[in-house]
């Protein structure tokens, strides 16, 4: 510790200083170390054979849950502050019974300053990875894909708040990439002792922002965001003496010396440590990167058939209907996106999912990201029998898993595809689909001037 301030364990356990960082190791210890069993039955139980990043992001960010909680893909997130409070009210108990049993002995278990330092080497860490992953997947634009055609299609009142953000960050991904460049930057500052002012204070610049728009849009990470704030505040308000006294009253301020009790092979054990951690994250998120960004169904759409399609006809059941904005039975349009999703759009009202769906998925059919969210359409994962020239198409919203159909695929020409086949209520239907030539600005580029 610096020579200049008096140390932790000269004040007595009586000390208010004593008390403050007994509270805060077990207060912090019992939110990151994970005590609960859920962390170990996922870390024994899961495919490990197809790894993935978001498996490392689990990891790396899982924070203690001792309540018998919805995981955090039922977008309710909040309830993961009980286990603050719980870990409050035991951080209170502890010190009472830490300072008895103290006492009992007449001697301290470890010094103060032995103590804060190595609960500022676990935060350090913890604080590092988790910034680093979420870093990498903003650097390669995982977490924020751009949106998909159907969401562009998709009025701006049928998106729930997380996705509207979601989409805001996703069309700029330069920005993204600019946010996770900072994310990795702390990350990097944070594994060094030398560096954590930076990495404490650079990270407190961004999770601001982030912490207020995961409360105001909902966003799901309410709880981890806030425990990066909290956890870098802690960190940095070790340095608030020398940063005042440097700014503030403009004298020369000495930088924190090297702490000398960490022998070097620990030192050298713990930087490989971080090293191949940081380097598997990089890899890992690079590797989905290229071949499966887990938020995007993998397999190939039908053929040529990427776009926006007017129903030009619609017969339902031998009787056709003409087009309609009221009628809940008639489709209006139809998007096929470039992987195997087909969505529709009717009258009739979408019961919105509002999962957020982050996690690995490895079926397709579980992979909703794009219609999580979002009200309006109807989103199929189909699947193509090319030699019988059909498409089995399943609804993704988890409201609809019963809705499906098996139709049958005629194109006459490059421009209309003509869909005949039944429901899942053996209704006959049949849709002939005439292609709209769009432009969109958010795909055309910007600098030149386009016709719409």
């Amino acid at each position: 510790m610096s020579n200049d301030h008096q140390t932790l364990a000269a004040r007595g356990s009586g000390s208010y200083q004593t008390q403050a960082l007994r509270f805060f190791t077990i207060f912090f210890l019992l939110l990151t170390i994970p005590l609960d069993y859920k962390f170990y039955v996922y870390l024994f139980s899961g495919d490990w054979l197809d790894f993935n990043i978001t498996d490392l992001i689990r990891i790396v960010s899982y924070l203690p849950s001792f309540f018998n909680e919805v995981d955090s893909e039922t977008h309710l997130s909040l309830d993961g502050f009980y286990s603050w409070g719980l870990a409050f009210v035991l951080a209170i108990v502890g010190v009472f019974v830490w300072n008895s049993l103290e006492k009992r002995r007449d001697a301290p278990f470890l010094s103060d300053d032995r103590i804060y330092y190595w609960l500022r080497v676990l935060l350090r860490y913890k604080l590092a990875f988790i910034l680093v992953a979420y870093g990498a997947i903003k650097t390669f634009p995982l977490q924020f894909p751009f949106p998909s055609l159907s969401n562009l299609h998709t009025n701006y009142g049928d998106f729930l708040p997380w996705k509207i953000w979601n989409h805001t960050v996703g069309i700029a991904p330069n920005y993204a990439a600019f946010l996770g460049g900072l994310e990795i930057l702390a990350g990097l500052f944070l594994l060094s002792g030398r560096t954590v002012t930076f990495g404490a204070g650079l990270t407190l610049g961004i999770l601001i922002n982030v912490v207020f728009s995961s409360f105001a849009y909902d966003m799901g990470n309410q709880v981890i965001a806030t425990y990066v704030f909290v956890t870098a505040l802690f960190l940095l308000v070790h340095d608030l003496p020398r940063l005042y006294s440097l700014f503030f009253l403009e004298q020369a301020t000495a930088a924190e010396p090297v702490n000398t009790t960490v022998s070097e092979r620990l030192r050298l054990i713990t930087k490989g440590f971080s090293s191949v951690i940081v380097l598997v994250i990089f890899l890992s998120a690079l590797f989905n990167y290229k071949h499966d960004p887990y938020l995007i169904p993998k397999e190939k759409g039908l053929k040529n058939a990427y776009g926006f399609y007017n129903v030009k006809e619609f017969i339902l059941n031998h009787d056709t209907i003409p087009y309609s904005r009221t009628d809940s039975n008639r489709w209006q349009n139809v998007v096929f996106e470039t992987w195997a999703t087909i969505s529709i759009k009717t009258a009739k009202p979408v019961k919105v999912d509002p999962k957020l769906y982050l996690t690995k998925q490895l079926r397709d059919i579980d992979r909703v990201y794009e219609s999580a969210g979002v009200g309006d359409r109807r989103y199929f994962k189909y699947t193509i029998d090319s030699v019988a020239h059909q498409l089995k198409l399943q609804n993704k919203n988890a409201n609809y898993q019963g809705e499906s159909y098996q139709l049958t695929v005629s194109r006459p020409d490059s421009k209309t595809i003509i869909l005949y086949g039944v429901n899942e209520k053996k209704d006959s239907i049949k849709a002939v689909l005439e292609r709209i030539d769009r432009k969109y600005i958010l795909i055309e580029t910007r600098r030149n001037p386009i016709q719409l």
